[in-house]
């Protein structure tokens, strides 16, 4: 039995197993920015930029964890969900580098192209960018913690192979991914997964990862 909600001042009837607002967007093919999202990993809706807003509702709403509900009315092209998403990308900017002519990800970039569509022209931001330097994640991969984005999809990755070893550390600008397994991996209790290397695939900046094989 299909119920009816309202996208964009259009009426749409959707099947009852599109469970979230992201999943019921996706069927409608409407683009949604996202980072964090991924089909095969649990949701954590922690980018925030699949905002989109509901009547009645007085915030935006993160439609990857929101369930859907009948007659919901839906805003996604809205001034309030652009400009929720427009900050959100500003956020996410303040200590990345501008460096999108040299950097290895340059023209297949979902934060680029994210930015181009949905950013603003003009930064608000006039501090030193924080400086990061290459990080092990284990003994295969290096990875440039300058352009991570938190968006914590390797961490999902390592939970779901049984690893349990990265983790998001710290709070707001001190955030960074942390891998605890080097701990246990002095104490030989520690074995590198097979399947850890694919992280390199669900990065949003995955080309900026360097395998040392």
């Amino acid at each position: 039995m299909k119920f009816s909600v309202i996208l964009d001042n259009v009426k749409v009837m959707l099947k009852p197993y599109e469970k979230t607002l992201f999943h019921a967007l996706n069927y409608l093919y409407c683009n949604v920015p996202h980072f964090c999202y991924n089909k095969q990993l649990f949701i954590s809706g922690n980018c925030r930029m699949c905002l989109v807003e509901i009547v009645n509702v007085p915030k935006p709403v993160v439609s990857c964890s929101t369930p859907l509900t009948p007659n919901t009315v839906i805003l996604t092209k809205s001034a309030f969900a652009l400009k929720s998403r427009e900050n959100i990308l500003e956020f996410i900017l303040l200590n990345h580098p501008i460096d999108c002519a040299i950097c290895d990800q340059g023209g297949e970039c979902d934060l680029q192209e994210y930015s181009q569509d949905f950013g603003q022209g003009v930064s608000r931001f006039f501090f030193f960018k924080k400086s990061n330097s290459y990080k092990n994640l284990n003994s295969l991969i290096i990875t440039s913690m300058n352009r991570c984005i938190n968006c914590t999809k390797c961490t999902r990755l390592s939970f779901k192979l049984g690893l349990n070893t990265l983790s998001l550390l710290g709070r707001s600008l001190k955030s960074e991914i942390y891998n605890f397994g080097f701990i246990f991996q002095k104490k030989k209790k520690y074995k590198i997964h097979e399947l850890f290397s694919n992280v390199i695939d669900i990065c949003p900046v995955s080309l900026n990862f360097k395998a040392t094989i």
